[in-house]
């Protein structure tokens, strides 16, 4: 593997890493959070819950802020971050929820980018 192709890290929310060392390790991109997306049965809206020891709020999703502060020391450094939709925290019965339902998912991703 040559220097100049893109490597990925993935962090799974597990923080056996401190998010702020990753900045320092040799990669172009950390997958930093896993989403798991519903549909509210009160309100028909697409909801997104945040998983693992990085959030203050699961729903509505928020990083904890020393997260926010970790995340600007990836970028600063030429990093990528990374958002995944899914993955085992969603099974197929959610993912068929969400059919017909895009373009509210994607404002709800775009809210939380934007917010955190």
């Amino acid at each position: 593997m040559s220097n100049t192709e893109s490597k990925l890290v993935s962090y799974y929310n597990k923080c056996d890493v401190a998010l702020a060392k990753v900045a320092e390790l040799p990669y172009t991109a950390v997958n930093l959070v896993s989403l798991k997306a519903m549909v509210s049965t009160n309100s028909e809206e697409v909801e997104l819950h945040l998983n693992g020891e990085i959030a203050v709020n699961q729903n509505p999703p928020e990083f904890k802020e020393e997260i926010k502060k970790d995340i600007s020391k990836i970028q600063k450094a030429g990093k990528k971050v990374l958002i995944s939709l899914g993955g085992s925290t969603m099974d197929f019965s959610a993912y068929r929820q969400l059919v017909g339902k895009e373009k509210e998912l994607a404002k709800s991703i775009a809210t939380l980018v934007r917010e955190n």
